[in-house]
């Protein structure tokens, strides 16, 4: 009997069991997840921004330096930024309107468009969100793009180096 009961549970388990139990499909789950582990990122990213931008300006305590926000407000800065970020690349992509989807160069200038639009939204949402001017904003700003691109040359690097080292490169 208790056999048979251990044998139900595995069964239920490996059959979503876990999954129906909370009402999401693993898919959900795992874009939950992503989508928080990227909200986390961020918000890391942008209290490195605000820490390197500070040494650039003197020192945490120096008058042109930014406030260090806590976790929890960069968080919520991150997740403004992405949904404003989103409208403003929304609103790009329907400017170039429905033939930009059928040539390719209007989707390259659309994409061209959009960054110097989010660096400036999210510029604008610091200086809002933190008690500190546009200009300082703006530097805090281009640390965290600068951050962010030595993050995606690490990790083109990693890829190449695997790629390189299993022979999937140079073929």
């Amino acid at each position: 009997m208790l056999f048979a009961q251990a044998q139900a549970n595995a069964a239920a388990l490996t059959g979503g069991g876990v999954f129906a139990m909370f009402g999401v499909s693993p898919t959900e789950l795992l874009v939950i997840g992503g989508v928080a582990v990227l909200l986390v990122g961020e918000a890391a990213i942008l209290r490195v921004s605000c820490w390197l931008f500070n040494k650039f300006a003197g020192g945490p305590g120096s008058p042109g330096s930014v406030p260090q926000p806590n976790f929890g407000k960069a968080c919520v800065i991150a997740l403004v930024a992405w949904i404003v970020q989103g409208v403003a690349s929304f609103g790009v992509g329907l400017a170039v309107g429905p033939g930009g989807a059928a040539a390719g160069a209007n989707h390259i200038i659309a994409m061209l468009v959009s960054v110097p639009i989010a660096f400036i939204v999210f510029a604008a949402l610091v200086s809002t969100m933190l008690p500190t001017t546009f200009g300082r904003a703006f530097g805090v700003a281009l640390c965290n793009y600068l951050i962010l691109f030595a993050i995606v040359v690490c990790i083109g690097i990693m890829i190449a180096v695997l790629g390189l080292a299993t022979g999937g490169l140079g073929r």
